[in-house]
């Protein structure tokens, strides 16, 4: 028994033995400067000695990053930051012992800022709003006073830090170089730490002079100037490394270390509030932290709504396919319906143009009845300036004048009947039809005129005419419009044997078109009517309806109409109507 509590002795010895030899680490920010003097860092460390003693003390000035992994790994046991620091850890367990306090602030928890410099001759910066888009350096983005507070401003703006600068140029605890970026022009604006500027200002780094601030705030509390709110100044902090015993020893000691020269000294922070609102802003340390704890959270307590809603998404996914599917067969079926319909179009358009040349041919056959008549006159005059020259000739009354007076005229009509044969074979050809402008009154008056005299029609049609319309037409083309409409009527008149037969042709205007109507006494049908707007009708029985097909097309293609309709006499009406030319062209008609 005795042995065995010996032994428990000697056990507990050495384990106390070996705590007391390890030493405690405290890790110090190297950027601590210029707001806590050397002297003051180093009558810090001669207190932690005292403190931690019999264990010995190791002591670590590291960079950001390097202290950072420090604490992550649990390699410090102190550490001296910026208040921002510690907040971020605070869910490894670090714990804010002393707050530093200065001559520069009347308050420890309102100590630390940022100050925004531009280059002294930029008029166009004057606000944080005017900042938007240009060019920053900084000391690093994880880095308090000379970053971080000043986005919280950029947030407090209503703007978002994380999009607010085009260029952002990093130089660690190169501090120099921020302001001589602005100085040179390589950044627009400069975010330095508080106190830092007055720090540089001393080392004839710059002058006053060189540089200006945005969002100055001049209300006393600081003595150097600044463009934030103030936070709490450096902190002394601790690990969960460290027993309670030893946390408090620490603690007791730094409050009662005498204030150095400069006025420096530890005190208790009480209000991290602002840093807590500045944190929350831009989503950082705890919040950081904690944001994506919620989202975590969110997820787990609405998984059932995400796989209700990767269902949905999954039929979508598949009536898209299908549908897909179907418009793809859908839409190849439609190419091929195109490519028939093209094909049938190709095939009636073929059809369309034998049946115009046809309809052309009959055309010309037509016209060849017209050229005899055009022609007759022509040749009738020529036969008798011939015979009156024999005549003369056998009078011996033929002088040189007499002579060439009968040849003028000899040529004249040789030219007109010229004319009239180069008109229908022009038109035979397919040529276009040259038009001119016709007062239609006046020109259906001398076509039926000359109707008349060569007709073997003892029906002769009456002219109305209710106005001069002029129109764009050719000549040639009307004209077998209205004597191919007469005759029809002229045929039906003589079929029906109607006993006292009437044809009355009418020109007149209606709604800016010139109106032609051919009408007759004769007898015909509703039926009949209705046949005749069908393509190759006829009224007559033996007729294969090329006369009105031919009627038609040219009215058509001189952008007119035609229209059949029972007339008030009895027998049918058909109307004719063309537009007629604008008011000035009449005008120089006239």
């Amino acid at each position: 028994m005795k042995r065995i509590l010996l032994l428990t002795a000697f056990c507990c010895t050495a384990v106390f033995a070996s705590s007391e030899d390890k030493p405690v680490v405290v890790a110090i920010n190297s950027a601590v400067n210029p707001l806590l003097t050397k002297e003051f860092v180093f009558q810090t460390i001669d207190t932690l000695k005292k403190a931690v003693s019999p264990r010995p003390l190791e002591v670590k000035f590291l960079e950001l990053p390097q202290l950072e992994q420090d604490v992550k790994s649990r390699k410090a046991d102190l550490f001296l930051v910026t208040s921002n620091f510690i907040k971020k850890f605070q869910t490894e367990g670090a714990k804010d012992l002393t707050v530093a306090a200065s001559p520069f602030s009347k308050d420890p928890n309102r100590s630390e800022a940022s100050l925004f410099i531009v280059k002294a001759d930029r008029d166009d910066l004057k606000k944080i709003s005017d900042l938007k888009g240009a060019r920053v350096s900084a000391g690093r983005p994880t880095a308090f006073g000379m970053y971080i507070a000043g986005m919280g401003e950029i947030a407090r703006e209503g703007f978002n830090p994380n999009t607010f600068f085009s260029v952002s140029r990093f130089h660690g605890l190169d501090r120099d170089n921020i302001i001589r970026d602005v100085l040179n022009g390589d950044s627009d604006v400069g975010i330095l730490r508080i106190c830092y500027l007055e720090d540089a200002i001393n080392r004839k780094i710059l002058k006053d002079s060189d540089v200006k601030f945005i969002n100055l705030i001049e209300d006393g509390k600081h003595v150097c100037k600044r463009s934030t709110a103030l936070y709490p100044n450096w902190t002394l902090a601790s690990m969960p490394s460290l027993d309670a015993g030893l946390t408090s020893k620490i603690t007791v000691a730094l409050i009662n270390q005498p204030r150095t020269k400069l006025g420096n000294y530890w005190q208790v922070g009480s209000d991290f509030s602002e840093l807590d609102k500045l944190q929350e802003l831009l989503k950082i340390g705890t919040y950081e932290k904690v944001t994506k704890l919620s989202i975590r959270r969110f997820l787990l307590d609405n998984v059932h709504y995400f796989f209700f809603a990767f269902c949905i998404l999954g039929m979508l996914l598949s009536y898209s396919y299908f549908l897909s599917r179907a418009v793809g067969k859908r839409t190849r079926q439609l190419k091929e319906a195109l490519l028939r319909e093209k094909f049938l179009n190709q095939e009636t358009k073929t059809a369309q143009e034998r049946m115009m040349a046809l309809q052309r041919a009959g055309v010309v056959g037509q016209v060849s009845g017209l050229l005899a008549h055009e022609l007759n006159q022509p040749l009738g005059s020529l036969n008798l300036y011939a015979r009156s020259l024999i005549r003369a000739a056998d009078l011996q009354k033929l002088t040189n004048e007499k002579l060439i007076e009968v040849l003028d005229e000899i040529r004249k009509e040789a030219v007109k009947a010229s004319e009239t044969v180069q008109r229908v074979r022009s038109y035979a050809k397919g040529e276009k039809s040259e038009r001119a402008d016709i007062f239609l009154a006046e020109f259906s008056r001398q076509v039926l005129n000359d109707y008349s005299k060569h007709s073997s029609s003892t029906i002769k049609p009456k002219l109305e005419v209710f106005a001069e319309p002029l129109i764009s037409a050719n000549r040639l083309e009307i004209e077998l419009v209205l004597i191919n409409l007469v005759r029809n009527a002229q045929q039906s008149l003589k079929t029906l044997d109607v006993k006292h037969p009437f044809i009355e042709v009418s020109v007149g205007e209606e709604q800016g078109d010139a109106v032609l109507i051919v009408q007759d006494n004769g007898d015909i049908s509703e039926e009949k009517i209705k046949n005749l707007s069908e393509p190759m009708s006829s009224a007559k029985k033996e007729g294969l309806g090329l006369g009105l097909a031919i009627v038609k097309a040219i009215v058509e293609n001189h952008a007119g109409s035609i229209s059949f309709q029972k007339s008030e006499l009895g027998g049918l009406k058909v109307m004719v109507r063309i537009p007629i030319l604008k008011t000035e062209n009449k005008n120089e008609k006239k």
